[in-house]
């Protein structure tokens, strides 16, 4: 059983900020040395099933895993 870090964020200049708050909030799994599947995007409305990142992690996780991710919300995209 392995904890997997889902880390979404823009690909624009707000990158930084938004993996330092999430990388924060997950400090001691990174730690740890957890797996760690990034996932940029140019825009919010890239859902996490179209993002390289993302389609990474669910295809190397095993039953019994656990994703992790900072903030719910960031799964979601905003409305066309």
């Amino acid at each position: 059983m392995t904890d997997r870090l889902y880390l979404p964020h823009s690909a624009d200049k707000q990158t930084d900020e938004t993996d330092a708050r999430q990388r924060h909030a997950l400090g001691k799994l990174l730690a740890a040395g957890a797996p760690v599947y990034d996932a940029p995007a140019t825009s919010s409305r890239v859902l996490s099933l179209e993002r390289d990142g993302f389609k990474r992690l669910l295809d190397e996780a095993a039953v019994g895993d656990t994703i992790r991710i900072a903030d719910a919300a960031r799964l979601l995209h905003a409305a066309d």
